[in-house]
């Protein structure tokens, strides 16, 4: 911190606030994923508000960063992995490592995972993989894929390593088999009213006003789709909230789709619901 002290080797306790103040800041503007940029306009209203010496804009808060806060985060990491006896290596995706790898094949990701583990003389310790994005995921149990980053992982390091899928998507995997037994597809159900209301500003204006009769405040539905899974559980949880003045639109309407006719006119569709939320 005190390498940010040109004029004198014994800055006052002032100027060490303010030091601790800025980097303080710069720490919080990555930490919520701010842009350098926005700290030009943050930095002057600070310094008007509270503290005239105060100086962090986008210059010097990318400066403390790389220069300060990023060495010190990579030391104590390293510090921590060298006493470590074994570790676990846990990658996502490709965007979010400490160097972008453009393509993001399996053998691209290797060869670069290889290299760290190499670098850091971390190669012995390493005792199991966890993967979660496209090319990261490595099947069932039973681990018989051969083109991904586990198996060519295992190859690069002449012995296998433990395998631990990703545990979301082995609990959303579970509940999903769960949910093809039961007499409803809520997934289905839940794509088909959003689709229904999706840009259709006449039919939303007539639900809210199902929704007022209801004594209900109306909720905007969610969207979901395959590739963004964790949408499902807030987009069920928007659709039980106005089940109610859903169910009154959908039966008083003409020309309803078979499939939400069906549903709403079921009285334990909103039971299977409330049961999958669970």
């Amino acid at each position: 911190m005190l390498n940010f002290f040109k004029k004198t080797d014994s800055p006052s306790s002032k100027d060490f606030e303010v030091a601790v103040a800025e980097a303080t800041w710069a720490y919080h503007t990555v930490r919520e994923s701010h842009s350098f940029r926005s700290n030009d306009c943050a930095s002057r209203l600070i310094q008007t508000c509270f503290e005239q010496k105060f100086r962090c804009a986008r210059t010097k808060s990318e400066a403390i960063v790389v220069n300060v806060l990023a060495p010190m985060a990579i030391h104590e990491l390293n510090d921590h992995l060298h006493k470590a006896n074994c570790f676990t290596l846990l990658t996502d995706a490709s965007n979010h490592d400490f160097q972008e790898q453009p393509g993001e094949t399996s053998d691209i990701i290797v060869d670069y995972l290889k290299q760290v583990l190499t670098k850091n003389e971390l190669t012995s310790k390493i005792v199991a993989f966890y993967g979660d994005n496209t090319n990261c995921n490595f099947g069932g149990k039973n681990r018989k894929e051969v083109n991904n980053i586990y198996a060519k992982l295992n190859t690069s390091l002449g012995r296998t390593l433990i395998g631990i899928g990703c545990g979301a998507h082995i609990i959303h995997n579970a509940i999903k088999t769960a949910a093809d037994c039961l007499p409803v597809n809520f997934e289905c159900i839940i794509v088909k009213i959003y689709s229904f209301f999706y840009i259709y500003s006449v039919r939303v204006e007539a639900l809210k006003e199902f929704c007022n009769a209801a004594n209900t405040e109306y909720k905007q539905l969610l969207g979901y789709s395959k590739t963004r899974w964790l949408a499902l559980m807030p987009a069920l949880e928007r659709v039980l909230k106005i089940f109610q003045p859903l169910k009154n639109y959908f039966l008083n309407i003409d020309k309803c789709p078979n499939i939400l006719k069906e549903f709403f006119e079921n009285p334990s569709s909103e039971l299977w619901l409330c049961f999958m939320y669970a």
